[in-house]
């Protein structure tokens, strides 16, 4: 499946998804070979568009983190129209 931009969303499991702002918002998760660190939304559960994608130790608008934030078995909660991520597993160890 591939989001409006033409971005492919693959396939996942331990994944956590919330909803904010009337939207479905979901993070992380496991793939074949991989552990994403990503967050998606959706309005309708079908159609996902990539929102953020950690890279470079750095998520959105420069905003710098100390750690890798690839997640799957995690929680996600959405407060204020804010999404907190909750502990989870990074293919290391947990946190």
């Amino acid at each position: 499946m591939n989001d409006s931009d033409g971005i492919i969303f693959e396939h996942r499991f331990g994944h956590a998804v919330t909803v904010s702002d009337g939207k479905l918002i979901m993070t992380g998760g496991r793939g074949r070979n991989t552990t994403f660190n990503d967050v998606w939304e959706s309005k309708d559960g079908e159609d996902w568009d990539l929102v953020f994608k950690y890279e470079g130790n750095v998520w959105s608008e420069n905003k710098k983190l100390n750690y890798t934030p690839s997640r799957m078995f995690h929680k996600a909660i959405s407060h204020d129209d804010n999404v907190i991520l909750l502990t989870g597993y990074d293919g290391n160890s947990l946190d």
